[in-house]
């Protein structure tokens, strides 16, 4: 037997071993193709006014289209379109205001840039918009955060009425709970502070507004770069402060619910 040949086999197994590459989680997205996803949601909503007071089961299904459209420094080039969306629970007047809300969202995120890692960057009138991103990223997940803890606060302020401006903070962290086959299975936890500008901004102990907490487990497919199922539990309570005149109030908010996303079609 030549020894020579067994050693050389021996040498050539241990570095194949030694030198092979874990697989690295990146987006991977194909121009002029479109990945859709079917979005189910069910909240249960509560709203004391006062004298008035709202319980409902809300039950929502909708279509999220992604389509990469071309590269740029920053990535991908993605056009977004919501469409096909169904509202059961919520009266007329709340229902009108959420489509007004939907259909908001739609033009914001009808394109925006994201690189291979998830990183979103969400532009409106040449200004990137922090919490719009973070929209996006909520969906897709970033895999350069995993393992981090990631705070900011809000870039560009939100009205709570024409007279005043708010300001959120944003905190979340995730990291991959198991991996099987070419699948990782990543958990994400986070909420989002509200708070009045002016309180923000000068008090040491701000008040807030209201609370949003989520849980998500995302799906990842290593191979094709993209993501697959996922799952995201949220809870929120806001107390608002509305004037009407000489009159002022509070309008307090809370539910809890689930938000379940599944491929649609992936390719068409």
């Amino acid at each position: 037997m030549n020894y020579k040949y067994l050693f050389f086999i021996f040498i050539v197994i241990v570095w194949g071993c030694g030198t092979r590459k874990e697989i690295i989680p990146k987006y991977r997205f194909e121009i002029g193709k479109e990945l859709t996803y079917l979005i189910k949601a069910d909240v249960n909503l509560n709203a004391d006014l006062g004298l008035f007071y709202y319980n409902s089961k809300v039950a929502l299904d909708s279509k999220i289209a992604f389509k990469a459209i071309g590269t740029n420094d920053y990535g991908y080039r993605i056009q977004c379109d919501i469409k096909d969306v169904n509202m059961e629970g919520l009266s007329n007047q709340i229902e009108v205001a959420a489509l007004v809300g939907i259909n908001s969202l739609r033009k914001l995120l009808s394109e925006f840039d994201i690189d291979e890692y998830g990183k979103a960057r969400v532009m409106v009138n040449g200004v990137e918009v922090n919490y719009l991103s973070y929209l996006v990223e909520v969906f897709f997940v970033g895999l350069k955060d995993i393992n981090e803890k990631v705070f900011f606060s809000t870039n560009v302020y939100g009205w709570l009425d024409k007279n005043t401006p708010i300001v959120s903070k944003y905190e979340y962290e995730s990291f991959i709970k198991e991996k099987r086959g070419n699948v990782i299975l990543i958990y994400q936890s986070g909420s989002v502070n509200t708070f009045e500008r002016e309180n923000f901004e000068k008090s040491v102990e701000p008040v807030s507004l209201g609370l949003i907490k989520y849980e998500m487990n995302s799906k990842f497919d290593l191979v094709n770069g993209r993501m697959l199922d996922k799952n995201l539990v949220i809870d929120f309570k806001y107390e608002v402060p509305l004037k009407q005149g000489l009159i002022k109030t509070k309008l307090k908010v809370s539910g809890n619910g689930e938000i379940k996303v599944s491929p649609f079609e992936l390719e068409i």
